[in-house]
């Protein structure tokens, strides 16, 4: 297929509206170290990547090697180096980045389609046993969208498996698991299930990680009470040539990714903005934009969809239907989301901030004292991180490590 004509620079500086990718980040910043680091690279070598992620050719800009370089090195976290890959082979020549680059890309590419078929198996193997135990499960975020708004899952990579059940399933799943031969060495939905959100399921060899999530907004309490079980009722197949399963319909992806990576993590990868530009150019007009625009604010999403779709428009070029554009006629945020939103910006290094994120959506004055009492000494398998020996007396050892680690937070 031949690709399209080359086009004019898109504009970095001022693409898709008044609000720049650079204003953007100010308020939720790019990953890596530190943080919107690959914003310091040259606009023109910014504007070309911009391109290669909205597919439209364009002749890139004179670079020496060692900026050619720096833009692969700083691209590392953001996980996107196969999206840009497949893109890119369709370009006339003239459009493509020198050849070792070309060649690195190509290699990235590759060694993904043999990764995803390992992943795959791997992935099919844990949905099929909880759809064999009568356990619904929905596939999240990578794998899911991968098999879905992805031309071919290749093009999204995943560090880990992302399943989630409903609370009164998790100990249905347990055996399961072990059964396949994973390992479970903090079942924090025992010790902390109102301050946790999943556990980790490890496999020998070269497995990846499955998190089993039980609640999609970490126990904040910010969802409506009805939301996990609304999602479940409108969860969606996932037919691919790998596995079958189901995972959440677009509008319920699209609320759980805002508040997943902009209110959790506080900050953006360029994988995570492709997946909500992917997932915004697959919802339905008007339904599906209506169903976001008329639940966000009592979901507590309001600000972080907001900055999610429009990461989304501004990086990948994905449209927002005319009829919704202008989000001061979305609602605005509660008051309540405007709280949380403060406490969220300096969560990470605050740990007032983080314990009244949590406190607030504790069910009851028992776990609220429960959480507290576990805060100052936690339960012995939470401390597995802060151990350097299998001997009890390296116990109370673990606990000082622990809270020299905190002493570096503010109060």
């Amino acid at each position: 297929m031949a690709s399209p004509a080359p086009v004019q620079s898109i504009g970095f500086k001022h693409c898709a509206g008044q609000k720049s990718i650079r204003n953007l980040h100010t308020i939720v910043p790019l990953a890596g170290d530190p943080p919107n680091a690959l914003l310091a690279l040259p606009d023109d070598l910014l504007e070309y990547l911009l391109c290669i992620i909205r597919n439209t050719p364009v002749v890139p800009p004179a670079c020496s090697t060692e900026e050619w370089d720096a833009l692969l090195t700083l691209l590392r976290p953001h996980g996107i180096f196969p999206l840009l890959a497949f893109h890119l082979k369709e370009w006339d020549e003239e459009c493509l980045p020198p050849k070792e680059i070309m060649a690195f890309f190509s290699r990235i590419f590759m060694e993904g389609c043999a990764r995803n078929l390992r992943l795959g198996r791997q992935v099919r193997t844990v949905t099929t046993a909880l759809e064999d135990a009568g356990i619904p499960a929905i596939l999240l975020k990578g794998h899911a969208l991968a098999r879905t708004v992805y031309p071919d899952p290749a093009l999204r990579h995943s560090s880990d498996i992302d399943i989630l059940v409903k609370p009164d399933d998790i100990i249905r799943c347990e055996p399961i698991f072990e059964k396949l031969g994973y390992s479970c060495p903090n079942k924090t939905f025992h010790t902390s299930r109102y301050s946790a959100h999943h556990q980790n399921y490890y496999l020998p060899g070269k497995g990846i990680p499955v998190e089993l999530h039980w609640v999609t907004d970490s126990g904040y309490g910010m969802f409506s009470p009805d939301w996990l079980d609304n999602a479940f009722d409108r969860k969606i197949p996932i037919h691919a040539d790998d596995l079958s399963c189901y995972t959440l319909d677009p509008a319920s992806h699209l609320t759980f990714l805002a508040y997943h990576h902009v209110f959790q993590h506080q900050s953006l990868r360029l994988d995570w903005v492709y997946d909500i530009a992917s997932l915004m150019n697959s919802l339905r007009v008007p339904e599906d934009w209506e169903t976001l625009r008329s639940t966000c604010v009592q979901n507590h999403i309001r600000i972080p969809l907001e900055i999610a779709l429009t990461a989304g428009s501004l990086w990948a070029g994905a449209a927002i239907p005319e009829a919704f554009a202008d989000f001061s006629g979305w609602g605005a945020a509660s008051d309540r989301e405007e709280r949380l939103w403060r406490y969220a910006k300096n969560r990470g290094s605050c740990i007032h901030s983080g314990m009244y994120l949590t406190l607030q959506g504790m069910p009851s004055h028992y776990e609220r004292v429960r959480y507290c009492y576990r805060f100052i000494l936690p339960h012995r398998e939470s401390m597995n991180h802060y151990k350097q020996s299998e001997s009890p007396l390296d116990i109370p050892f673990s606990h000082i490590r622990r809270w020299m680690s905190i002493r570096n937070y503010k109060l």
